[in-house]
């Protein structure tokens, strides 16, 4: 083989080596790979010229310290972002196991304010078997008060020591109307993507509720 075809073939070669450590992050799997394409490297390199053992068994160590330590980085990227999830999926359960108990209801939605997940407490709220997951939230306010819930749900962060932001708004689904304040907290790294986490309390007051067909279910 001429020397431009041996190249291109160890370019090759050490190509798909830093393309298996990036897709196969697991250096603990990595490492008895690498020693062993090392090896075999090597191995060929004496049989074809006895003379390039040593060149080629330094090159194919510096070669394997470097994609061993991409595979090391990425390991421990990938890791810490997988627990970061977790942690905020752990922390969101929680502080809405805590809502249930403490306001009337919790929802969460999307970054394009859509439902996310079960929505039990709107179902109870609004007397109703519909499934809003997926459902644009401000379907289920009135007209005029669509806007101002934008402009809420768009409103900066506040500092940890102040109290959520709220907001008076009336639920609605057939002839059912029900008068709650709503509190918002933006979670930004759930899942990947940013939510935002909202709480209601039903205003009992001014519960507005017209009659609802037989069987009380909309």
């Amino acid at each position: 083989q001429s020397d431009n075809q041996i190249v291109a073939v160890t370019a090759v070669q050490t190509a798909a080596r830093f393309a298996n450590a990036c897709l196969f992050v697991d250096i603990k799997t990595n490492i008895p790979v690498e020693l062993g394409l090392t090896l075999l490297q090597v191995r060929a390199a004496w049989l074809h010229d006895p003379n390039s053992l040593y060149p080629t068994l330094l090159v194919n160590s510096c070669v394997s310290v470097m994609i061993l330590s991409v595979s090391c980085l990425l390991e421990i990227s990938v890791r810490s972002r997988i627990a970061m999830l977790l942690d905020s999926e752990s922390m969101v359960s929680s502080f809405r196991t805590m809502l249930r108990g403490v306001c009337d209801g919790e929802v969460l939605l999307d970054s394009n304010f859509n439902v996310s997940g079960k929505a039990d407490c709107l179902k109870t709220l609004l007397m109703t078997r519909h499934d809003f997951n997926g459902q644009k939230f401000e379907q289920l306010l009135a007209a005029e008060e669509q806007d101002p819930f934008h402009s809420f749900m768009s409103e900066p962060s506040h500092p940890d020591t102040a109290a959520p932001p709220c907001l008076r708004v009336s639920l609605t689904r057939g002839k059912v109307r029900v008068g709650v304040d709503l509190f918002h907290v933006k979670v930004p790294h759930l899942f990947g993507k940013a939510h935002h986490l909202v709480a209601f309390r039903e205003d009992s007051e001014s519960r507005l509720q017209q009659e609802v067909e037989p069987g009380g279910v909309v």
